[in-house]
């Protein structure tokens, strides 16, 4: 499967072609929330993102800057 690593600047977000596996790098002032809303335009949708990760994220409300995190397609 193929991975393409995005950023906050990619005006595309998750709606890549194809069964592309996307994964976001964690920045400054991220939070869970803040990364679900753009990727799925809903904040509330973070628990996916946070179950796709739980082998990474111990707490939804504590994450790094520098994470490498997987988005699910939904």
């Amino acid at each position: 499967m193929p991975i393409r690593i995005v950023n906050d600047n990619d005006e595309n977000n998750f709606m890549g072609s194809g069964q592309e596996e996307v994964i976001y790098e964690v920045k400054k002032g991220d939070t869970l929330g803040k990364i679900a809303a753009h990727f799925y335009g809903d904040a509330k949708k973070y628990t996916i993102i946070f179950e796709a990760n739980k082998h990474l994220i111990k707490n939804p409300d504590l994450i790094q800057i520098g994470w490498k995190l997987k988005i699910p397609k939904i």
